[in-house]
């Protein structure tokens, strides 16, 4: 059967997914995925004469602990992927977190310091009264932008309803 040109003919021809594989990794992964191809073409029922065998029956035992090792250590893997996966998702909340108050910050640092030149602009005219309002709007803004980048690298969240300190684990 394996000396049928069908067969050959259906093994040579590589698959459109196989061909799009290029990092060694995967290469190697496509080489043992090509050798696995090849047996399963093979006819797999087991004759009485070959389950009569000690040496047939030794071998599927074999098989069948060694694949049950294997299902272990994957289920283990899987369960150390969705734990990662979890701590994923609650850093890329954190980081976008980061970077509400990174923007906030940056637009209360910038604001302070319009108002701080439209005081001075405002000295410079004779207009003293707007020109402290506008110097105390100001250094408001600048000190509101030092702690909101100063409180959240220290674990409080300006987005979040209930300010308080966030423990980090």
């Amino acid at each position: 059967m394996i000396g049928d040109q069908g067969v050959e003919a259906e093994l040579s021809t590589p698959t459109p997914a196989s061909e799009a594989l290029t990092t060694p990794e995967q290469a190697s992964i496509k080489d043992a995925a090509d050798r696995m191809m090849v047996f399963s073409r093979l006819k797999r029922g087991l004759t009485e004469s070959d389950w009569k065998n000690s040496g047939a029956r030794k071998l599927i035992l074999d098989r069948i602990e060694r694949t049950e090792s294997e299902l272990l250590e994957l289920k283990e893997y899987r369960s150390r992927f969705h734990d990662k996966d979890k701590e994923a998702a609650v850093l890329r909340q954190e980081m976008q977190q980061l970077k509400k108050a990174d923007k906030l910050s940056d637009f209360c640092l910038s604001a302070g310091g319009v108002w701080i030149g439209l005081c001075t602009f405002l000295f410079d005219k004779g207009l003293w009264a707007l020109g402290l309002v506008a110097c105390l709007i100001g250094l408001v803004l600048l000190v509101w932008s030092l702690k909101v980048k100063h409180d959240f690298q220290i674990g409080w969240n300006p987005f979040v309803a209930s300010p308080g300190k966030k423990k980090r684990e």
